[in-house]
């Protein structure tokens, strides 16, 4: 019986006894299952936020902190609009239902512009050199021709969704050839050419046909309370660039999602459920990011590129709440940064399903998170899987250190599950597995010194290109080929080739019978090479390893280990060999 998703509840479980009968894993395919539940549909519930809003200071980030008391209210009805206004200074233009509204021709300020009714062939055009308020008071809006709202402002754009009202934009696949080859005033549903924000209870959704479906050349934020979702996209469902739109925008990143409920989906070659061209945060916010799409080459540049759940050119910082970001398709990446990865809160899921992209030598190689420079985490929960099976389906890939001081990770992968530049454990707990390729692959050194790792790969379960220190923490690995410390300031021990099945339990016992660390065998072997470090690991013990155990009292600790308990049965395997610290 499979028990996969069961596993990321291990830590809070306790077993009275494990047994052949009542195991984790059972011996039917050879390898762990995911200790990650790549299960979460992408669909959207439909669903709203639940979070409140407490309006601050800041007025780059609350309306309320300004004066909208200009207001402009358009009405959509059918092929129709009507205007309504006592603020004279604002321009009216009007086709069918298509508005344009031009705050520059009389030099108008700080409007409120309302909106409402619906239309299948309506759109809005916004011109403005100051901040706007963008009132969405239940508006259905499918537009003909080019963007459904297009706010060419060179302000900040404060679109605010009153609590209780429903709000859909939509445009068509094909614009006009004057907009086609535009495109500022073409590149999604939603358009904004400087900063925005979004808030209240009420609900926003988007659907770009075109390219995109929310798209700011300026930043965008997003605050607590908010629903924004973007049900489909032909290429990015939201994209900001990051710049300011003509004002200073601060220490304010390219996209800030304080809270509320963001969902996005894009279903496209190469295409981006969220696309930044700068840094992102992750607030105390439920994030629900997917891309399903094929790789692709481009000619011109003569690269290749896989579609991405997430991608921005800076970093990515996640302070609380939920982050999942789901990409399925050839040569795709869950997360791939320019940047960093920063965690200190929350829980975050990358899952990337698919092979690699290959285009005559070029290749492109999926991976749940990439990240050009560090990743440090410091609390929250970080799950990570790549289930294709092909040689470069990485899970973590960083150009930088991995420093991890509290919290969890789990990596789960094909080849090597961690694939990083350095790798660092100060506390918390980190596991991964690779099904053919390496636990832990570290161009730099690893250092633990402090927490549990548990790493464990076909080839290697630690690899490093330099130093592996041990200076604290508890330490096991289970791999096909041995490894030691080159440096350990406790005792450790290791054991020559062990046969064992995937499923079995396998126990380090000294000759008290006392069980400093036992395990479910992550995959089947007839050479598992066992490291295990603790400061529990005492001299002039003898230690033996065991298998096809039945323990009673174990205590889970990292997904596949245990500690403490008693041995009922078992099969003496061998003595592990004690090594002194150095």
């Amino acid at each position: 019986m499979k028990k996969s998703t069961i596993i990321l509840l291990v830590a809070s479980m306790l077993f009275s006894c494990r047994s052949k009968d009542n195991r984790m894993f059972v011996n039917d395919g050879g390898y762990l299952d995911c200790a990650v539940d790549t299960s979460i549909p992408a669909s959207f519930d439909g669903g709203k936020a639940t979070d409140s809003d407490v309006p601050g200071m800041d007025a780059r980030i609350f309306w309320e902190k300004s004066d909208f008391s200009n207001v402009v209210e358009v009405a959509f009805n059918g092929n129709g609009a009507e205007v309504t206004t006592s603020y004279e200074k604002v321009s009216i233009d009007k086709e069918g239902a298509d508005v344009v509204l031009d705050f520059n021709a009389k030099e108008g300020k700080c409007a409120d512009v309302v909106l409402s009714g619906s239309s299948s062939s309506g759109s809005l055009k916004i011109y403005s050199s100051s901040n706007l308020k963008l009132t969405l008071n239940g508006v259905n809006l499918q537009s003909q021709n080019g963007p459904a709202l297009n706010l060419q402002c060179g302000g900040r754009v404060f679109i605010h969704m009153p609590e209780g009202k429903d709000n859909i934009l939509s445009d068509g696949e094909n614009y006009p050839p004057h907009l086609s080859s535009d495109i500022a005033e073409a590149s999604g549903c939603l358009f904004c050419s400087g900063p925005a924000v979004f808030s209240g209870k009420g609900r926003l959704e988007v659907s770009g046909r075109h390219r995109n479906g929310i798209s700011s050349d300026g930043s965008l934020y997003f605050r607590a309370g908010t629903t924004v979702v973007v049900s489909d996209a032909a290429y990015c469902g939201i994209y900001a660039g990051g710049g300011n739109g003509g004002q200073a925008d601060g220490s304010l990143p390219a996209i800030d999602v304080a809270g509320g409920l963001l969902y996005s989906k894009c279903s496209a070659t190469a295409g981006h459920a969220l696309l930044c061209g700068g840094d992102v945060v992750i607030g105390a916010a439920d994030v629900r990011l997917y891309s399903t799409g094929e790789g692709v080459f481009i000619e011109e540049e003569l690269k290749t590129y896989g579609a991405s759940a997430l991608e921005a050119a800076g970093s990515l910082s996640v302070y609380g709440g939920s982050l999942v970001a789901k990409a399925s398709g050839s040569g795709g990446s869950a997360v791939n940064l320019g940047g960093g990865y920063a965690q200190e809160g929350g829980t975050a899921l990358f899952t990337v399903s698919g092979e690699y992209f290959k285009y005559l030598n070029l290749k492109e190689c999926p991976s749940a998170l990439d990240v050009a420079g560090d990743v440090s985490v410091t609390d929250g929960s970080l799950k990570l899987a790549a289930t294709g099976e092909n040689d470069g389906v990485n899970c973590l890939k960083a150009g930088g250190a991995y420093v991890q001081t509290g919290g969890e990770t789990y990596a789960h992968s094909y080849d090597a599950a961690a694939c990083i530049n350095g790798f660092s454990l100060e506390g918390g707990k980190f596991f991964s597995f690779s099904r053919k390729g390496d636990g832990i692959q570290s161009k730099a050194g690893i250092t633990v010194s402090g927490g549990n790792v548990v790493a464990s790969g076909k080839a290697y379960s630690f690899n490093a290109s330099s130093d592996f220190t041990i200076s604290g923490g508890t330490v096991l690995g289970i791999g096909d080929n041995p490894v030691a410390p080159d440096a350990c300031v406790q005792y450790y021990i290791t054991s020559l080739g062990a046969a064992a099945n995937r499923g079995t339990v396998m126990c380090v016992e000294d000759a008290s019978g006392n069980l400093p660390v036992s395990f479910d065998v992550p995959y089947s072997s007839p050479s598992h090479k066992i490291l295990f470090s603790s400061p529990d690991i005492s001299s002039g013990t003898a230690y033996f390893l065991y298998g096809e155990c039945r323990l009673a009292d174990a205590q889970p600790v990292n997904v596949i280990s245990y500690t403490g308990g008693k041995r009922s049965s078992g099969t003496g395997m061998m003595q592990m060999s004690v090594a002194a610290p150095k």
